[in-house]
């Protein structure tokens, strides 16, 4: 996964100098998670219940969840606002996750088959920017988010300390596209992978 600990990008320990990446967001889904308690640094644990999915109206718990909290998310007490301990927001946290390659990948269809997958948790404070850039892509541009390179990056916020940013850097070769393509039917059960 990538890290936006801090505030700062980071991917396997190493910090991301400019706090920027190129990237090709091959797939996105949605992600629940609820952490009961509060969160302690010392002691990071998985979610007791997360799902997954691409529409908001048929996310369940998934089966590997150590405590479902109930038969859907629509339903759950915790997936309301003013359920969180602090603040008026929701207890379980509703992000996003997205499968990407590095946007230097994108050379020809060999690099893209076998460039690294990584992964992001986009968290809560940055899903509205994320969902902004791709309505943006779709409606001016009528592309999906792996058709073009992404640059994302962090910057400090006043509210939540830090916000995920999503730029569009360049388009995509359209030959390259089929490959991506691939990548994407390889990758649409895999990025909903359990904790």
């Amino acid at each position: 996964f990538l890290s936006f600990k801090g505030g700062r990008l980071s991917y396997q320990g190493n910090v991301i100098k400019g706090d920027e990446l190129d990237v090709i967001v091959v797939d996105s889904v949605l992600e629940n998670c609820y952490y009961p308690g509060t969160y302690d640094s010392d002691n990071p644990a998985p979610p007791v219940c997360y799902a997954f999915g691409r529409d908001e109206k048929t996310l369940a718990p998934h089966p590997d969840s150590s405590e479902p909290q109930c038969v859907s998310c629509a339903d759950c007490q915790w997936n309301k606002y003013e359920s969180a301990e602090v603040g008026r927001g929701k207890a379980c946290k509703n992000v996003r996750r997205l499968a990407l390659i590095p946007g230097d990948a994108a050379t020809d269809a060999e690099a893209v088959g076998a460039a690294e997958m990584a992964f992001a948790k986009i968290p809560v404070t940055s899903v509205k920017g994320w969902a902004t850039y791709v309505r943006g892509l779709s409606t001016l541009e009528k592309k999906p988010p792996l058709a073009v390179i992404t640059t994302i990056g962090v910057v400090p916020d006043d509210k939540s300390q830090f916000k995920v940013t999503f730029n569009k850097a360049d388009n995509v070769d359209p030959e390259m596209l089929p490959a991506l393509l691939d990548r994407f039917d390889a990758v649409k059960t895999e990025i909903m992978f359990p904790y």
